[in-house]
């Protein structure tokens, strides 16, 4: 056996192999054994046909095919001792001649990381604040939760809201015109709505399929009826209809006008477990404080991981990636299913086909593996390392302020081997990003350079990132 080795981008090498004919044919006869008891060739007993008869019958190059795939693991498993690489995936051939037989093997091997100079980046962070405009925001919404609404004994206004009776036709020509064009002879169009007791803000809606319709309402008195004209939009529902002038009659049962609670000390009682207004006011504030402060940390630490990436050089294989990314599709194939839609549904809902959608899972595939990777190449360099008794101490954290009882349950759970093992995943990846964070933030220097002291062992990161 003639083996050459050739590494190519991506992590991947392509070896050339060129079999004895002697080792072909061996193969053959095997290909030829499992395939005779499979068979049935007339006149002859199951097992016991001729080579040449099981040839013609599932042809002479299924046969050689047969016999390739039986000899690849042994051929392959030699090429891997001879030029010593290690496959890190399963690897992929293809036949390039069969005299003498030729394969091209692909195979993907361990991917690598170069990392940038992470230590020289610098960034800061912003300053959160909390605007009052923004807690005034939360109050309102508070406020709107707690809104009634009550019949009121005059005509509608801005803001009020209706229960009216709704029919709508498609407005067409006169059969016939009087003098100075009035209709001698009316007639409806097509019906598009009629609908009962419906129950309708009196506001403007620019962006509804019957714009125009809540500023109708305005000046509309219980037990009152109206007639007015809508030009439809262009993307009304219903196509034939889309651009028509249509012909609304309403008959109005009552007009109610909302009413907010005060923003004052009774209402922050409503709210929560506050004294005064003004201590409402200042929970809020200090809640919205920690969300900012929680997103804007997340903000920096991904714009500081992505720029370590963008500095380092990652080599995946594709398979690797491929993997991933059908991971991540025949998991939305599962949510699709679960909400009862088809594929080619969903596709027409979002606007794009499924190779698109292929395509976005293999980029963001690629992107969270060279993530995971730099970040344990990292943790490499920095010496950075989770113990057991970092995870006992989360666990601690996690179940502080539970009842014996509910602990006894909690631990039931976390002291599985798979659960600490994920706990273990978490601490390290929040040690490696707060190490990140200090040494861009100037609050720490980084550690001299440093291997494992088995080069063959993999940290826990690099598992989680091949899995």
């Amino acid at each position: 056996m003639n083996v050459t080795a050739e590494r190519i981008p991506d992590s991947q090498a392509i070896l050339n192999i060129e079999v004895e004919s002697e080792l072909v044919e061996k193969y053959l006869e095997r290909a030829y054994r499992k395939l005779v008891n499979r068979v049935n060739v007339p006149g002859f007993r199951r097992g016991k046909a001729p080579r040449f008869m099981v040839e013609r019958m599932v042809g002479k190059e299924a046969l050689f095919h047969e016999g390739v795939d039986l000899m690849f693991p042994d051929v392959f498993k030699n090429a891997m001792a001879e030029t010593g690489l290690k496959p890190f995936d399963t690897p992929q051939y293809e036949i390039v001649q069969e005299q003498p037989l030729t394969l091209k093997v692909t195979v993907p091997l361990e991917p690598t990381v170069e990392l940038g100079d992470y230590e020289d980046i610098r960034m800061s962070r912003e300053p959160v604040e909390v605007t009052d405009e923004e807690v005034q925001a939360v109050v309102e919404r508070l406020r709107d939760q707690q809104t009634t609404w009550a019949p009121v004994d005059r005509p509608a206004a801005l803001d009020d809201r209706v229960t009216i009776d709704i029919e709508g036709h498609i407005k067409e020509q006169p059969l016939l015109e009087g003098v100075g064009g009035s209709e001698l002879i009316a007639q409806k169009g097509s019906q598009i709505l009629k609908s009962d007791s419906v129950d309708y803000p009196v506001k403007a809606q620019p962006e509804s399929f019957l714009p125009g319709f809540g500023e109708q309402l305005v000046g509309l008195s219980a037990s009152e009826e109206k007639e007015f004209t809508i030009v439809l939009p262009a993307n009304y529902p219903e196509e034939p209809y889309a651009g028509k002038e249509a012909v609304f009659h309403v008959y109005c049962h009552s007009v109610r006008e909302q009413s907010k609670p005060e923003p004052d000390d009774e209402f922050a009682k409503t709210v929560g477990d506050f004294e005064t207004f003004e201590a409402m006011l200042e929970a809020i504030r200090q809640d919205m404080q920690k969300q900012k402060t929680a997103h804007a940390e997340k903000h920096f630490n991904d714009d500081l991981i992505r720029t370590i990436v963008e500095r380092s050089k990652v080599d995946i294989p594709p398979s690797l990636v491929e993997h991933e990314a059908e991971h991540s599709f025949e998991h939305l194939m599962e949510q699709v299913k679960k909400s009862g839609m088809t594929l080619d549904r969903y596709l027409s809902a979002i606007g794009k086909r499924e190779d698109e959608i292929r395509e976005d899972y293999r980029t963001s595939a690629r992107r969270r593996l060279a993530t995971a990777l730099v970040l344990a190449e990292v943790a490499k360099r920095e010496n950075i390392e989770v113990s057991p008794e970092d995870v006992e101490e989360e666990i601690q954290r996690m179940t502080q302020g539970m009842t014996d009882e509910e602990v006894v349950k909690a631990r039931a759970t976390l002291d599985n081997p798979e659960t600490r093992k994920e706990i273990s995943y978490g601490l390290w990846d929040r040690k490696v990003i707060k190490r990140l964070v200090d040494i861009a933030t100037g609050e720490a220097e980084p550690e001299a350079s440093a291997q494992p002291e088995n080069p063959d062992e993999k940290t826990a990161l690099e598992e989680s990132a091949t899995e």
